[in-house]
């Protein structure tokens, strides 16, 4: 595992080779074959325990709070933008190499980021915030791509969008959201 996430994360999925992974992770080709089938099952060993690991971070932030569903949005998104950011490595593979690898993969990162839109839907329910007009769950859906989108700033752009700045325009996004849905509630 930790071969994939040095050359998918690093030279990227389509550049890395299994003889790369390989010697990478000094085994053989036996002792791979024992693990994974593929490279596709490696790499999406790899994507989702990094993408696990960002999930539980940012859930546990949320429930963590201390506060109102603001203070819960700023631990949210404090965790999450962290956790990707951590390890430039993961954040390539769950932000770009999911994407660059082909539909199927990119379906499977859908999975996981549902996993934040439905906890997302879930929690404004809650909160007693629903809608007549928008679905709750698609909204939350488009928050979380929005998410994925400051992330991709922080961490890829040159000069990076600072993290401050990323918190504070997720917060206000959400916050927004918030307002808007507890306006039609």
């Amino acid at each position: 595992m930790d071969a994939g996430l040095e050359l998918f994360g690093t030279i990227g999925y389509r550049a890395t080779t299994m003889r790369a992974v390989l010697q990478q992770a000094q085994l053989s080709e036996r002792y791979f074959g024992e693990n994974f089938e593929s490279l596709r099952d490696l790499f999406l060993a790899v994507y989702d325990k990094a993408a696990d690991q960002v999930i539980a971070a940012t859930i546990a932030a949320v429930q963590g709070a201390q506060g109102d569903a603001s203070a819960e949005i700023r631990a949210g998104m404090v965790a999450y933008l962290e956790s990707v950011a951590v390890d430039p490595r993961g954040a390539r593979i769950m932000l770009v190499e999911i994407v660059a690898v082909g539909p199927s993969l990119y379906d499977h990162g859908m999975s996981k980021m549902d996993i934040f839109s439905e906890f997302m839907a879930q929690r404004a329910a809650e909160l007693g915030l629903k809608s007549s007009r928008v679905n709750v769950k698609l909204l939350a859906r488009a928050l979380v791509a929005a998410m994925h989108e400051l992330q991709r700033q922080t961490v890829f752009e040159q000069p990076p969008l600072p993290m401050p700045v990323a918190v504070e325009h997720a917060v206000y996004l959400f916050d927004a959201t918030m307002e808007a849905l507890r306006r039609e509630a």
